[in-house]
């Protein structure tokens, strides 16, 4: 339980807007954008890169993370 509810509410909207984010940008895309870091994660990214370009991409992840560092290594 949170100690301050403001900080509990600010919380639940910030998930809410993410999980929103997910899904409206994985419609747009055609495919669903899954979360964290993982294998699907790369092979996501690398079909975003093949069919949307380095721009796209570059739109939709963080690119200083190691999972896009991966990714644009890879091409």
């Amino acid at each position: 339980a949170e100690r301050y509810t403001a900080v509990a509410a600010a919380s639940i909207i910030a998930r809410d807007v993410v999980v929103h984010w997910f899904e409206s940008n994985s419609k747009k895309i055609g495919f669903k954008i899954p979360k964290g870091a993982s294998d699907a994660v790369e092979s996501t990214a690398k079909n975003i890169l093949k069919k949307y370009g380095e721009e796209k991409l570059n739109s939709l992840v963080k690119i200083h993370f190691k999972t896009s560092k991966k990714v644009f290594e890879s091409i």
